[in-house]
């Protein structure tokens, strides 16, 4: 995969993420919110404490995410292209 495509669909897969949650209704059907959370992994863990406001939260899991897939893409080779 070309590197930028893969940057591509990490952005495609980062704003999934924070939009889904807005177009459902969290309190009665939590899939959106469960989807975002997986789009979100792993920086979601680190950031999304109760204390902190959702900017905020978003500030920080974004940049976590990018190292994360920045590693796989290391681990799994995929810059032999």
């Amino acid at each position: 995969m070309k590197r930028k495509y893969y940057w591509l669909l990490f952005g495609v897969v980062q704003a999934a993420g924070i939009i889904v949650p807005r177009f459902g209704n969290v309190h009665t059907h939590p899939f959106s919110r469960f989807l975002a959370l997986v789009l979100l992994f792993p920086g979601w863990i680190v950031a999304f404490d109760n204390r902190l406001s959702t900017p905020v939260a978003l500030a920080l899991a974004i940049p976590i995410n990018a190292v994360a897939w920045y590693l796989l893409r290391k681990l799994l080779l995929l810059d032999s292209d």
